[in-house]
Parts: C-alpha cells; structure tokens; sequence
C-alpha cells in the first residue's frame, strides 16, 4: 500500500510544545484540555498572519528542526516500510521546507519516498486530492478537516487522537492513540511483521 503520513502532532509534536512557547512568551495559561482546535489564533484571537508569526518564533527560538524522533515512531516506520511504501504529506508552509526536508532526512532517512508540501507553491493542491492523485491508500493524519475530506474521498484515516479531533469519526476513519495502535492496525490489516 501506499500510506501518507502527516508530520505535526503525528510524527512530531507541534501543537503541545507551541501552547508551552506561548504560555511563556505571551502570557497565555492554555492546557491540553483548551487546544480543543488546531486552529490556535481561534483562541487568542490573533489573525492566522498573527499567528503564522507566533509559530516561526518558536520554530526559531525552539530549534525546532533539531528535535529528534521518538524511537517508537521510527521502529513503527521501519516495520511498517518494509512492506509498503510511505510519504510524508505535510501542510506546512513552504517557508519550512529546506529545515523539514533536513529535519525528515536527519530523523526517518530510508524510510519514507518523499516529502511533499501541500499547500505551498509546488503542489498547489488540498490533502485529500493529493492523496487521490497519487494513490495514497491510508492516511495518518490529526487534523479534523483533512481526515474528513481524505475519508469522503474512501481514503483510510487512521487519527491520531489529540483533544482538537474528538468527534470525528465513521466509515474509513479508525482512531489510534499512539504508534503502537498503527503498527497493530498494519499488522492487522496487512499482515506486516511485527
């Protein structure tokens, strides 16, 4: 099969390490339970250009590009890649290439095709079409309008559950709670060895 797999919050955490950064630079006092959407400037009221600013000064401050994979996530990949081919499929800005593109070949090199940034400048195109364009069979994804459209589309979202998800579910979308759950559903699924 070919499965995409989203990179924020699925592969590496954003949204939670964000909420701490801005808890400290700008005096918010969010907890898990507020990020009840994915969509930050929601709660601060903060313009998405606002926004987009906060996030670059803590992907520069954070050394963001430098943090490293959990080694769950890259036994879960090594498994499930020798059976099946895997792209990252991200929505980043394309701002973030040139340090996703190091940060994905530092971390998961071998284990993925290729990186592709819907959205930016080169693909141009919303996630679910991506993925119907390129043969993409399951999704791994968080957020709650990309899994609903790649499901309306008969992809399989396997959620990674985050409090800004809850509620999204039906025909094609299977939650999972950790790496672990992945790896059984392949496991499961397709017979990829454990």
């Amino acid at each position: 099969m070919k499965i995409g797999i989203d990179i924020d919050d699925v592969l590496i955490d954003f949204c939670y390490p964000f909420a701490e950064f801005h808890n400290q630079t700008y005096g918010t006092n969010w907890d898990k339970d507020d990020l009840n959407t994915y969509r930050l400037e929601d709660l601060t009221g903060d313009t998405w250009d606002e926004m987009q600013l906060k996030m670059d000064k803590f992907v520069k401050n954070t050394d963001f590009f430098n943090k490293k994979i959990s080694p769950e996530i890259k036994k879960s990949l090594e498994m499930i890649n020798q059976d099946h081919e895997v792209y990252l499929i991200t929505g980043r800005p394309d701002h973030y290439r040139e340090g996703t593109l190091c940060w994905a070949k530092n971390n998961l090199g071998g284990l993925y095709k290729d990186v592709f940034f819907v959205y930016g400048n080169i693909e141009k195109v919303d996630k679910w079409e991506f993925c119907v364009n390129h043969g993409i069979e399951v999704m791994i994804e968080d957020l709650p309008e990309f899994a609903l459209k790649c499901r309306d589309a008969g992809i399989k979202v396997l959620l990674f559950d985050h409090p800004w998800n809850q509620g999204i579910k039906g025909k094609n979308i299977c939650r999972v709670k950790s790496w672990s759950d992945i790896l059984q559903y392949f496991v499961k699924s397709s017979g990829v060895r454990a």
